[in-house]
């Protein structure tokens, strides 16, 4: 006799008891199941018309009915018709098209369908130059509230920088400046500063060459004025508005004192010639 270790002796009768309880469990299972032929009553479905197992006229009707509506849903006479013939020209069947215009250009609103004459046509085309002409006139008649000037100088003094602006200090002007601007100012204040001192140091005119240069160099600050710093100033205002005024402010003041200056001399010179 073959010695068999105990471990897989009760190993092989585990299998065998498993084996056993699952084909018990198989054979209660069927024979729990109802026979096929034998319908079970809690599954049966209830049509109307029909009670205690028996088919009414009405259920009979409801059921034609219901397939015959199935039935319209899913079939195309058309297309029945041409799978059924033989003929050949029959199965390539036509679509029939009641209104082709429609087909073509797709749905349009009702009012497009109705024909319209010439002489509506006229008459539109008279009532849309009659609009034009009246929407021209009252364009004319309104007037500007504010002329364009006055509304940029009004915008750039309500924005930061302004002088309409609450809190506003001096120091901060310099963070909005950009870097290209600041260099522009600087050339302009070494420009200006140097036709300033030319001029200054006419003063006093005690010679005839001191009063043609103190003349000379009035006409230069005159165009200095006109051509560079008058067109920096529409640049700031264009694209740094808030900052127009207070970047030349400085630069316009030196001008106008040398102005001044020059226009009191001439004034006592007009009137020491009339004396």
């Amino acid at each position: 006799m073959d010695y068999v270790p105990c471990s897989r002796l009760t190993h092989f009768m585990f299998n065998q008891h498993s084996i056993m309880v699952l084909k018990a469990c198989q054979q209660n299972n069927l024979s729990s199941v109802c026979p096929p032929d034998k319908p079970n009553s809690a599954t049966m479905l209830h049509t109307p018309g029909q009670s205690n197992g028996t088919v009414s006229s009405d259920s009979v009707d409801y059921q034609k009915n219901k397939k015959l509506r199935i039935q319209e849903k899913i079939s195309y006479e058309d297309l029945d018709v041409a799978a059924s013939s033989s003929d050949p020209q029959t199965k390539n069947s036509h679509l029939n098209l009641s209104r082709v215009e429609r087909y073509l250009h797709g749905p349009m609103p009702a009012a497009s369908s109705s024909d319209s004459t010439q002489d509506d046509l006229a008459t539109t085309l008279q009532q849309l130059h009659q609009e034009c002409s009246s929407w021209h006139s009252n364009h004319r008649r309104v007037q500007p509230l504010i002329s364009p000037a006055s509304a940029v100088s009004a915008l750039g003094e309500l924005m930061p920088g302004g002088a309409l602006m609450r809190g506003f200090q001096e120091e901060t002007l310099a963070q909005l400046v950009p870097l290209d601007l600041e260099k522009e100012l600087r050339n302009l204040y070494l420009s200006q500063c140097e036709l300033l001192r030319h001029f200054w140091s006419c003063f006093p005119p005690t010679s005839t060459n001191l009063e043609e240069k103190a003349v000379h160099m009035h006409e230069a600050l005159r165009r200095f004025h006109t051509a560079r710093l008058k067109t920096f100033e529409d640049r700031v205002l264009r694209e740094h508005s808030p900052l127009s005024k207070h970047l030349t402010s400085h630069l316009n003041q030196l001008l106008n004192a040398a102005f001044h200056k020059f226009a009191t001399w001439q004034q006592r010179r007009i009137q020491q010639s009339l004396r």
